[in-house]
């Protein structure tokens, strides 16, 4: 391909190796290597983190043409970290009077629906505006967690569909398309049934419990007013 863009993905886990974000910016990045499509990857907790590397994080920004975010939910927005990168890069950009580029994100919840991902990809919709970039789409996925950190390919049977719409905006964004529709819809569709998935992660978070010795103290309630004699 012959302009295609040069790719940066910010991924915003907190965790420092292994995370579902970088396993789903991981594949990403690989299809289009195979499609002759440039990319790079940051890891922005360390860069907002420590602010001698602020200059790092905007030349990585500045030498990309194409932004695509990628990190998990919190309490229905971005992690902290995501946040103040928008804020910072927004900041950067204004001042240098930049040129437009194109962003994309991809958030992954561990609620089964994938609805909870609207309002953090609205915040990043917002922050294209903000930074002078166009929005070329947004990807929300459910039930992130059955990844379990491991790169897609090993993760399943269950994660096929969340490959299959990264391969489509593999093909999109190696044209110089935006991600298209058929991607998102495929993205957000539930990977296993509702019931199922929180059967399993209830059993999962007694387990975690269990392990680290307070399986018994799951229905503590320690803030709450002590009981009038």
């Amino acid at each position: 391909m012959t302009g295609t863009p040069g790719i940066l993905f910010a991924v915003g886990s907190q965790k420092p190796a292994a995370s579902n974000s970088r396993s789903l910016a991981d594949y990403l990045a690989e299809k289009l290597r195979q499609r002759g499509v440039p990319s790079k990857q940051i890891h922005i907790l360390p860069l907002v983190r420590a602010e001698e590397r602020r200059n790092e994080l905007f030349a990585a920004v500045d030498d990309a043409d194409f932004l695509f975010l990628v990190f998990p939910l919190f309490v229905d927005s971005q992690p902290w970290s995501v946040v103040r990168f928008m804020e910072l890069v927004a900041a950067h950009r204004r001042s240098a009077n930049a040129g437009p580029m194109r962003l994309a994100a991809l958030v992954n919840s561990g609620f089964p629906e994938a609805r909870h991902n609207h309002t953090a990809l609205a915040i990043c919709r917002q922050f294209a505006v903000e930074s002078n970039m166009r929005w070329a789409g947004g990807l929300a996925l459910g039930s992130g967690a059955v990844i379990g950190g491991k790169p897609l390919p090993e993760a399943g049977r269950t994660v096929r569909p969340v490959m299959k719409a990264l391969d489509m905006v593999a093909d999109a964004l190696a044209d110089g398309r935006d991600i298209p529709a058929e991607a998102i819809a495929l993205m957000a569709r539930p990977l296993m049934p509702n019931w199922i998935y929180r059967n399993v992660a209830t059993l999962g978070f007694w387990w975690t419990a269990r392990k680290n010795g307070v399986s018994g103290k799951l229905r503590a309630c320690p803030f709450s007013s002590p009981v009038e004699p």
